[in-house]
Order: C-alpha cells, then sequence, then structure tokens
C-alpha cells in the first residue's frame, strides 16, 4: 500500500498476496482490492481479495485461476471481476458474491 498524498509517494504497508502478482483491481464501493497472482502462499494462481479497510488479504475467499493470471478489472455496474488467462488465451469473469461463498 502507497500513500500517494505524502511527497515523495510512500510505503506504508506491504500485504502479502504470494508471488507473481500481474494485475490489480478496486471496488470502491466496498473497499476491496483485486489482485491476479501467480502463487498465493503456494496454493497455486488465484484472484486474491484484499480487505481495504483492514488491509489485510481475505485467505478464505481466495478464487482459484486455472492459470496465472496477468490482468484484472472491476465493473462497478455489475460487480464483476475480469481476469485475463493469457497461457489459455482467455478471459474469465468472475461473480465475486458467489466466489465468497465457494461457487
Amino acid at each position: 500500500m502507497i500513500d500517494g498524498s505524502t511527497t515523495p509517494d510512500v510505503i506504508r504497508l506491504i500485504i502479502p498476496v504470494g508471488t507473481g502478482a500481474k494485475g490489480v483491481a478496486v471496488d470502491e464501493q466496498t473497499n476491496f482490492i483485486y489482485v491476479a497472482a501467480s502463487d498465493p502462499l503456494k496454493g497455486g494462481p488465484a484472484l486474491v481479495p484484499i480487505d481495504g479497510s483492514k488491509n489485510v488479504a481475505v485467505l478464505t475467499d481466495v478464487v482459484a485461476l486455472p492459470a496465472a493470471g496477468s490482468g484484472v478489472a472491476f465493473n462497478p455496474k455489475n460487480g464483476l471481476v475480469y481476469v485475463v488467462i493469457p497461457a489459455r488465451q482467455s478471459l474469465l469473469v468472475i461473480d465475486r458474491s458467489r466466489a465468497a461463498r465457494g461457487w
């Protein structure tokens, strides 16, 4: 987490999400951040949600990916998270409300 209100920008906190993080998206309404990582703490490729109000990864709600993700986008109009999977030449669409319940 970087504090952009300071000059120069200052690192305020490091939130572990595993290795190979290659995409991030923010849901400003719920204050959640989504990170695609290739090895979330040794569990394999996954989308890692971070609770921005507590600045912690919510490891109980990690969504496994079929391969490493390389880009993440969040659509506030429908609540869906999109993750590009280059190895599969595909775009994965994740309904975060269902994913949190173990879809």
